[in-house]
């Protein structure tokens, strides 16, 4: 990867920090989602509700991330058995990434509020599954974008620059820390209703 300043990011209380490395500008897709259990990871970890503006997520790959200080502190939590792994810091509970529970699926999607400059992320490209008023969502994704980003994982598939990642073990394919899974009692106060 060529040497362009990296993304760098990190925890609400500084102890987890790290950075993107970069070959390309902005060496990513930057979307917002809409969805429902995006919202619900921020409420978990605190933070003010989302809702209606989204959660930023900036679709990169794996291999790309590094740890700097604090990936000890690492661990993460699924909302529902099969949904995705949300990484965050155990010091503050700051969301930090979202990955497949298959490394071999090679996407990280760092929550763009834990970019120190999130300018380097570049304009947004997609709003995602927008709620609608009847309760359904719209994919609202761009085709060429999507195009463009399965493309990227791909490469890194073919390429097994998968296996380079500090979320996971390449050898086991474990991740760097087993996931909680939230209790019902748990997610029932995640899901409050949606202002139209």
């Amino acid at each position: 990867m060529a040497d362009l300043e990296p993304i760098r990011f990190s925890c609400d209380c500084g102890s987890v920090r790290g950075h993107i490395a970069r070959s390309s500008k902005p060496g990513g897709t930057h979307v917002v989602c809409h969805c429902k259990h995006c919202r619900a990871a921020a409420l978990w970890s605190g933070a003010p509700d989302p809702d209606p503006d989204g959660v930023g997520v900036f679709q990169t790959s794996a291999d790309r991330v590094r740890f700097t200080e604090g990936q000890d502190k690492v661990t993460a939590i699924r909302l529902t058995p099969k949904g995705p792994f949300r990484w965050i810091a155990s010091c503050c509970s700051a969301p930090l990434f979202n990955t497949a529970s298959d490394p071999g699926v090679p996407f990280a999607g760092l929550i763009a509020a834990r970019a120190d400059d999130p300018a380097m992320l570049g304009k947004v490209r997609m709003h995602i599954f927008r709620p609608q008023p009847d309760g359904s969502s719209k994919w609202g994704g761009s085709p060429a974008v999507i195009v463009s980003m399965l493309t990227g994982l791909a490469a890194v598939r073919l390429s097994g620059r998968w296996k380079d990642t500090p979320l996971f073990d390449a050898a086991t394919r474990k991740p760097l820390a087993t996931p909680r899974l939230l209790t019902k009692d748990e997610r029932a106060t995640l899901y409050p209703p949606r202002a139209y």
